[in-house]
């Protein structure tokens, strides 16, 4: 079961600062610094799902919400996807 997270751009700054701070290489899991800002910050999943990243984002672009999608590459290259909600 995947777990469902919603938080601003500056929290992840903040995540991406610390793991820095860490020493973590691009590419490196920051899963560590990520739990730590999420209870400092008391932030909670939002939910938890079965289905898979791409089920889930096009069902919530299907029902109005719009979302950064960052990807990262086993290099640490990221890219950045807006998606948007499906206008009818």
């Amino acid at each position: 079961m995947k777990t469902i997270w919603s938080f601003d751009i500056e929290t992840y700054f903040e995540i991406v600062k610390l793991a820095q701070s860490h020493g973590k290489q691009p590419g490196e899991s920051i899963e560590e610094e990520f739990i730590e800002i999420m209870n400092k910050k008391q932030i909670k999943p939002i939910g938890h799902s079965e289905l898979t990243k791409e089920e889930w984002l096009s069902e919530a672009a299907s029902k109005g919400q719009s979302i950064l999608d960052i990807e990262t590459d086993n290099k640490g290259e990221q890219t950045y996807k807006v998606i948007k909600p499906n206008e009818n």
